[in-house]
């Protein structure tokens, strides 16, 4: 670890995710609860390069995958998640340009999913080498299950609270983390305990301020997005939860190449294009659900022979597409 070692711990308290847990559809199904489209927040960190002062991106959310299944996200699996600003720090290592990165982050919205004000806070706890091993390595797995209240799953807020729990050398930000008031982590807890700075900050309109939070504070939001899922007058203006967010293949964008396949997902889906180079490697495309392309490459796997007709499957992304040859599936890497 190194005074420069830094994580922003990122929270969206405002945004609202649909509640895909057998309980909750239950109630929904009984009438108590009125929209699965919830306010819980969405969370997010990202990692200071203590030598480069690049800032890095992570993420977790049902982003195309199967439905119950979730995946970490970074640079390496989405070129959109990318950040040209560049930490800066004064001479007593405290990092002096979070407006700016703040302010990219707010234009990059599209892409992280967050929405309304942006709260987050500085931490100097962490071991920035042990932060990126655990995040990445989250990434490389791919998808796996999707679940605020399982511990052997994970969600987003989880997913920050285990890659700064990885990385923690201190004591204290370490007890916060491991036993958090809410019971489960949730996006604002994260924010306030991991915190090692006398103010929260809050971004929004191109606005930055300054907050005073406690970790009580994220009892009672979390609580109140909660008990708003049983009221008409906060649930009608949300998403109608009927629809199963991106997960069904929508209309056909007439740009997309025929061979083209819909990759779904609770959160986001995308089309997917192979064009076959030869026996090992191929051109990936990756569109957006509009037919926009959002980044090519070429992939491919020495040991493995590509079918007549390959098709993209779970999981696919930038770093690498899936494929299923004789019943197993298979990836293929960039080059």
């Amino acid at each position: 670890m190194s005074y420069l070692d830094t994580a922003i711990v990122i929270a969206w308290p405002e945004c609202t995710a649909r509640g895909d847990e057998s309980i909750l559809i239950l109630l929904r199904k009984a009438g108590i609860v009125k929209n699965l489209n919830m306010r819980v927040g969405h969370a997010a960190i990202c990692l200071i390069n203590p030598q480069t002062a690049e800032v890095l991106y992570y993420d977790f959310g049902r982003y195309i995958t199967p439905r119950g299944y979730g995946r970490a996200r970074s640079k390496y699996t989405d070129p959109t998640l990318v950040l040209e600003t560049r930490a800066t720090f004064d001479e007593d290592k405290n990092l002096t340009n979070v407006e700016d990165i703040a302010q990219e982050l707010d234009a990059k919205s599209k892409y992280t999913h967050g929405a309304g004000p942006m709260v987050f806070s500085v931490s100097k706890t962490i071991n920035f080498a042990k932060a990126k091993a655990y995040a990445d390595e989250m990434v490389i797995r791919g998808y796996f299950p999707y679940n605020g209240l399982d511990k052997s799953a994970s969600n987003c807020a989880r997913y920050v609270t285990e890659t700064m729990k990885a990385a923690n050398e201190d004591g204290t930000v370490g007890s916060k983390l491991k036993y958090p008031l809410t019971v489960r982590p949730t996006p604002l807890y994260n924010v306030v305990a991991a915190s090692t700075e006398d103010s929260i900050y809050s971004f929004e309109g191109g606005t930055l301020q300054f907050m005073q939070k406690s970790r009580r504070h994220s009892i009672a939001d979390i609580t109140s997005g909660l008990l708003e899922s049983s009221f008409t007058k906060y649930t009608d203006s949300r998403p109608d939860d009927s629809i199963h967010g991106e997960i069904e293949e929508p209309a056909r964008p007439s740009s997309l190449p025929q061979s083209a396949k819909w990759l779904g997902g609770l959160g986001e889906g995308a089309w997917f294009h192979i064009n076959k180079i030869g026996p090992h490697s191929f051109k990936g495309i990756k569109y957006d659900k509009t037919g926009v392309i959002e980044f090519e490459g070429t992939y491919s796997n020495d040991d493995i022979e590509l079918p007549e007709n390959p098709e993209a499957t779970y999981a696919s992304h930038c770093g690498f597409f899936s494929i299923e040859v004789d019943g197993v599936i298979h990836r293929f890497y960039r080059k």
